[in-house]
């Protein structure tokens, strides 16, 4: 069995193959790293299976120590950290990899992998990622903007007059209270950035790629709008598991 980790900046998410085959997937909150009888016991849990190999992607550097260490001491395994500088058999364009995220990379090469190019692969979680993947694989970046989230937390912070509200599709787009109004706002931002993104890459490139959306609010942002093809919420557990990296 090959176990895969994609820790996120608010939620990690792992997955357990057999074969080919997911047979187990899950989901911990990313601060629950730092809280060692909760690691532990979820640990102690995984090494009653027979895994062969463990591989992971991290976008926060302070959890990415920690975890090797306990995969090390409950499963005895060395962790295969993918990296934003990991080669993966794909082409990038892109001009910092230092700084790329490693499940940007990742899920790109996955989204490659299972439906070929070329796609616009997005993500969103903490933070929308909108990234385009070229017809012969060659991940050509994309854009980063704020998350439902993010733009909730930073309206609650910054108007003194306003609050965060959580993450759902409004009944209607005209908000009849602040609340509503706030929930149609934040809905219809992150709606109007993924159409608007669709359909100028799909003017360079003079064709709409297949639209591929991964991450915990995909299925919310596929409730208003026709702009998404596929939901694939394990691609950057898929990506891992493909995953055989040179470096």
């Amino acid at each position: 069995m090959i176990l895969t980790i994609d820790i996120g900046n608010s939620y990690t998410k792992w997955g357990l193959w057999d074969g080919e085959f997911l047979e187990e997937r899950f989901s911990s909150l990313t601060s629950s790293i730092d809280e060692g009888t909760t690691l532990d016991s979820l640990l102690e849990d995984l090494s009653t299976k027979e895994i062969e190999s463990v591989r992971a992607c991290s976008v926060v550097p302070d959890a990415t120590p920690l975890l090797s260490s306990k995969i090390k001491e409950h499963l005895s395994l060395d962790v295969r950290w993918i990296t934003g500088e990991s080669e993966l058999g794909i082409g990038v364009d892109y001009e910092t990899r230092g700084t790329l995220g490693s499940d940007r990379l990742v899920a790109a090469f996955g989204a490659f992998k299972k439906y070929g190019g070329p796609l616009i692969v997005c993500d969103f979680g903490t933070a929308t990622t909108i990234d385009l993947v070229r017809e012969d694989g060659t991940f050509a970046g994309g854009l980063i903007a704020p998350g439902f989230g993010m733009i909730s937390e930073s309206l609650g912070l910054k108007a003194s007059q306003l609050f965060t509200v959580d993450p759902d599709k409004p009944d209607s787009i005209i908000g009849t209270s602040t609340e509503t109004a706030l929930r149609a706002g934040i809905f219809y931002s992150v709606i109007g950035l993924l159409e608007a993104s669709v359909s100028r890459i799909a003017e360079d490139l003079d064709e709409k790629p297949r639209v591929i959306a991964t991450g915990g609010n995909a299925r919310l942002v596929a409730e208003g709008t026709e702009a998404i093809d596929v939901i694939d919420e394990d691609l950057v557990l898929f990506g891992l598991f493909k995953a055989l990296p040179r470096t």
